[in-house]
Order: C-alpha cells, then sequence, then structure tokens
C-alpha cells in the first residue's frame, strides 16, 4: 500500500511539473482576438458551441482536425434549420472513401463566440455521436490558436502572432492533397529508426495507425505478430481491418513516447489507402498534448497537459502497462 500511494505522489509530481513547463513554454506573442471555451468528451475530443448564419442558439459541434470540411448532422433538426439556401451533390472523401453527398454552396457563416468564419460550406451527413455538426481544418487555417487542455480553451490569434519561448518545440506542417495537415515524427519500429509524415486527427478514437500503401512498400504487414484486431465502422464485412501492433518509440518534438499501441491500417479505401503520409495520429493522443498551430509559418507544437497519464491507453493496460513514459530531450526554459 506504502508503494503504491508514494507512486501515486510522483505521478502526481510529475503533472505538476508538467503543467508547469505548459505555462513556462507558452507565451503570447499578443493579447488573443478571442477565447472560445470547449467541453472534453469522455473520450478527449474537443466540443464547442456554434452558432450557423443567424440562428443566435448554440449548436454542439466537435472540432476535427482530421475533416477539411465543415459537417452537418443529418439527424439535428437544429442544424439544418439553420442553413440557408439550397443544397446540391458533390464529390467527397471520408474515412471509408469516396461517395456523392449533399453540400451547401461556400456562402455559410460560421460563429465561434464572437468570431464570424464567412464563405464557408457544409457537408451534410449523418453522424453516430450525439453532435450538431463538425468544425473542420480549413475554417481555422485563418488563424493562429492555441489548444488548452488544462484552461479547457481554444485561443485564437492574429495570423502570425502565436509564440512560444522554447522554439525547439515547433514542428513544420504540410498540408497533403486531400486538405488535411500532417507533421513529420520520428520513431522506432521492431527496432529501427523511421522518420515519416503522419496525419493529425482529433476526431478519430485511434492512437496512431498506419496505412496500407506505407505497410506494403516497407514490408511491415508481418514485421509484428498482431496481439488484436479492430475494424472501421462503417465498412462492409470483411474490409477496414486493423492489426492491433506496437511502436517501440515515438518522438512528439522533443518528448519521446515508448510503447505506443497502433494499428495496421489494411483498408484498400478512403483515407487509409493514401500514399503521401505513413498513416495518422488520433485523438487517443493528441488529447495528451496541448497544441500549438500557426498556419501562416506552417508549424504545429506540442506541450505535455495534465492528461498525459490521467487516462492510460485501454489497450496497454490490457496488456500489463500502467503508464505511458515520458521522456524530454529538449532545452527547456
Amino acid at each position: 500500500m506504502t508503494f503504491l500511494f508514494d507512486s501515486f505522489l510522483y505521478r502526481i509530481k510529475i503533472l505538476a511539473v508538467l503543467f508547469s513547463l505548459t505555462l513556462s513554454l507558452f507565451a503570447r506573442g499578443s493579447e488573443p482576438f478571442d477565447t472560445i471555451p470547449f467541453e472534453i468528451s469522455p473520450g478527449g475530443k474537443i466540443y464547442i458551441d456554434v452558432c450557423i448564419n443567424q440562428d443566435t442558439v448554440p449548436l454542439r459541434f466537435m472540432l476535427d482536425t482530421g475533416s477539411s470540411d465543415n459537417v452537418v448532422n443529418t439527424r439535428s433538426e437544429r442544424a439544418l434549420k439553420a442553413l440557408r439556401g439550397g443544397v446540391k451533390e458533390a464529390l467527397t472523401v471520408g474515412a471509408t472513401g469516396e461517395s456523392q453527398t449533399r453540400v451547401t454552396d461556400f456562402d455559410q457563416s460560421l460563429f465561434l463566440d464572437s468570431t464570424e468564419f464567412s464563405g464557408v460550406r457544409f457537408v451534410l451527413i449523418p453522424l453516430d455521436e450525439e453532435i450538431d455538426g463538425i468544425v473542420g481544418w480549413n475554417t481555422l487555417t485563418g488563424a493562429d490558436f492555441f489548444i488548452d487542455f488544462d484552461s479547457q480553451n481554444i485561443f485564437l490569434y492574429s495570423s502570425g502572432e502565436l509564440e512560444i519561448k522554447d522554439e525547439t518545440l515547433w514542428r513544420p506542417i504540410q498540408f497533403m492533397p486531400n486538405g488535411l495537415a500532417a507533421v513529420e515524427l520520428d520513431f522506432v519500429w521492431c527496432g529501427q529508426k523511421k522518420q515519416e509524415w503522419f496525419f493529425l486527427d482529433s476526431g478519430s478514437d485511434r492512437v496512431m495507425d498506419f496505412f496500407t500503401p506505407y505497410l506494403e512498400s516497407n514490408k511491415m504487414v508481418t514485421d509484428q505478430k498482431s496481439w488484436g484486431k479492430s475494424r472501421i465502422a462503417g465498412l462492409e464485412p470483411g474490409k477496414g481491418v486493423i492489426n492491433e501492433v506496437m511502436v517501440d518509440e515515438l518522438a512528439i518534438g522533443p518528448y519521446t513516447l515508448f510503447q505506443i499501441p497502433a494499428g495496421l491500417n489494411l483498408s484498400a479505401s478512403g483515407i487509409a489507402a493514401t500514399d503521401y503520409t505513413a498513416g495518422t495520429l488520433g485523438n487517443n493522443l493528441m488529447q495528451r498534448f496541448n497544441q500549438a498551430w500557426s498556419f501562416v509559418n506552417r508549424k504545429v507544437a506540442f506541450i505535455p497537459n495534465r492528461r498525459l497519464y490521467s487516462t492510460p491507453y485501454a489497450v496497454t493496460q490490457a496488456l500489463g502497462a500502467n503508464r505511458v513514459t515520458l521522456r524530454s530531450s529538449g532545452n527547456q526554459k
């Protein structure tokens, strides 16, 4: 009992140190022009209040960095009524492939707190989550922002004005052909060091996944014996299978995580069939870091927050691990 109590106190001390590092590393180049509070779902996703067009009653939307489009849930009557104008058919790309979908014109307005984003469109699809819609990536690219899980606020800054004291935390991002942001990360796979680009998907429940083309070109499918299988919702039987494996190490900026659960996504369609990234990082990992995004400078920074140890990966618990290990190689100030 004494050992367990001491271990608990040790982890509390680690969290306190990480929180103080977050405060010291994050410096505002200027005051944010808006602050948007958010709710954290049980799975760690970001839910924010959104108003559409002239409707002043807030709707519940999810911030999804894995979606380039804004989405209205066709199961939400209130969200549908807030739209103006007609809809048309357009080809869109989702997690499970391309499909013809109803969309609005680029003449809608979206309000986050007092900030208006105009000239946006909405894709109309049914969502399983109990939300009215999704705020996609392309809406926020006109501003810099800091996602602070500790205070549960998103701070919006004029483009290029978000600064961090330790410049070594910044990592370059690229927008891939499908419009999604990706970051280059170092990782160790079966003892071999690698460096590849990964999508950043805060709307995914996953931790880390590798895509089919990368797996096949690097002959990784048989490198490890899978300890479990998952399946992507919405795909027909026999497709969208994910083999669960482990990544030895994963570097997020100057921080290194060990024994990260990852999936080998063997889907032959949708985002998993793209060949311009190795895979994707999901929200089960991203929520453990506060995130600074500077779009004009094409860079992102990740800073550990209080959630780093608060919700261990369920799959690692099943394997007998009880915590995530963190090592920092950065020069902290």
